[in-house]
């Protein structure tokens, strides 16, 4: 997707220690699940995270023998020895302040970024890892909530109404018409599409806990491969009516704004009775990115003397710091080239561990998107924008369901009272307590403003 927050945080995996290795970490596992993380654009994340890891190792490749040899003569107390070398070690932490940050005003301005990157050095196999094993229309989730990678759960509502009473009509009766789940999931898809919200998707999504896939060869025909990654659409029919074990299916509705830094979902789901219909709506959040992934929107254009001399004693600890972690680098290298020849290599670890776990999870604890968020919204009027989001959603909702009932001959006076208190006293079953009681207030609209454990809530969901 291309916007502001793809930008960014491509950009910051130049300017941000680490946040290469976290992305390139969600992709590594040939085995676990990667959940497509909402409102950027992974691919190109990547590309950029892996050109900037391959970046920073040359960097390190050559800093490692002046700085080995600058802590050996320190030690052997050749000090003036030491102290050239360093300074070699300074100069190149300083060329490459420089050089990085015309890199990045050349390439990740506002107006001037490429979403056409692509990396061709090692590694480059992880790029085609990841457009394998995103998952479609199916999830493998880690943990406690299935809606793993969306964020913080905001709330949700659900209750059950009678299907069997038929609807009255000048004075008689109607027998209420059999329907199926997927019926009514086609309506409220239907409804939604009408609406003109700008990057507005409806999606089938199936949820299974990546512990319990073990025994299901449709969905794990090799233990030691990946999950499937899409399901046919008779198998997601068959989910919407609730046919198949150990899962469940939503349909996903999300909605991204402020140019990716604010995504809202709904997770819709029907279960059918013999005389009742169970309605469970649950709403996520994703908050804008934190604000070190903002950096580049940060760089001025600087001059002066007392500008350079903050820059040349920052710099100096910088080459210290950088020194050091050049050592480690290679030492690190080193190892682990001397393991993978005389030991077990981490794939192989790793295969072992999968093939001889049985409860071995394949889900996915996370998403990019979910790991830079922040814990608030930026402005007054991103709250805003996620009530208008939600409210909307949640009234066409409610439209879809009242006449697929009245189209089936059955009464809706229930299901209305129920809408009601939704719509103009708030949610019926509020979740557990995911942010602090001080910022929640009544009705959907609550003001949220503080959010806590993303992608969990403190309490189990009272449904």
């Amino acid at each position: 997707m291309a916007n502001n927050v793809t930008r960014q945080l491509c950009a910051s995996t130049y300017l941000t220690p680490d946040l290469s290795d976290k992305i390139i970490n969600f992709v590594k596992n040939p085995y676990k699940a990667i959940v497509h993380p909402p409102g950027i654009d992974p691919v190109v994340l990547l590309n950029h995270a892996l050109n900037a890891r391959r970046q920073q190792r040359q960097f390190y490749a050559i800093l490692f023998f002046p700085a080995l040899a600058c802590v050996i003569c320190a030690i052997l107390t050749e000090l003036s020895i030491a102290f050239i070398f360093f300074i070699i070690i300074y100069v190149a932490v300083i060329v490459r302040h420089f050089v990085n940050k015309q890199f990045i005003k050349e390439h990740f301005l506002s107006g001037n970024f490429k979403y056409d990157f692509s990396y061709e050095g090692a590694g480059r196999e992880l790029v085609a890892q990841l457009q394998e094993n995103t998952t479609k229309n199916v999830v493998y989730y880690s943990g406690y909530s299935p809606f793993v990678g969306c964020g913080y759960e905001i709330g949700g509502w659900s209750f059950v109404i009678d299907i069997d009473k038929g609807k009255t009509e000048l004075g008689h009766t109607e027998t209420p018409k059999p329907f199926l789940e997927d019926e009514l999931y086609y309506k409220v898809s239907q409804e939604l599409l009408q609406l003109k919200v700008e990057n507005l998707t409806i999606d089938n999504k199936i949820y299974f806990n990546g512990r319990e896939l073990r025994d299901n060869k449709e969905i794990l025909p090799n233990i030691l491969a990946h999950p499937v990654t899409n399901l046919s659409s008779e198998y997601t029919k068959k989910a919407m009516n609730s046919g198949v074990q150990n899962a469940r299916f939503y349909k996903m509705i999300q909605v991204t704004g402020w140019e990716g830094d604010l995504v809202v979902f709904a997770f819709l789901r029907f279960k059918k009775g013999e005389k009742t219909l169970f309605v469970e709506n649950n709403y996520y959040i994703l908050p804008p990115i934190q604000e070190q992934y903002r950096a580049v929107d940060r760089i001025k254009q600087r001059s002066g003397v007392n500008y350079f001399l903050k820059l040349l004693a920052k710099m100096f600890f910088m080459a210290i710091i950088e020194g050091f972690r050049s050592i480690a680098y290679v030492n690190g290298q080193i190892n682990k080239a001397v393991s993978g020849i005389f030991g077990t290599s981490p794939a192989e670890k790793l295969r072992k561990e999968v093939k001889i776990s049985p409860d071995y999870d394949y889900g996915a604890s996370s998403s990019i998107r979910e790991m830079v968020c922040q814990s608030n919204y930026l402005q007054h009027f991103q709250r805003l924008d996620q009530e208008q989001f939600l409210k909307t959603i949640e009234k066409r909702i409610f439209n879809a369901i009242t006449e697929f009932l009245d189209s089936k001959n059955i009464s809706t006076e229930e299901f209305k009272e129920r809408e009601s208190k939704v719509l103009n006293n708030g949610i019926i079953v509020q979740s557990g307590a995911v942010f602090n009681g001080q910022n929640v207030a009544t009705g959907l609209g609550a003001a949220i403003n503080h959010f806590i454990n993303p992608g969990k809530s403190a309490n189990t969901k009272a449904k």
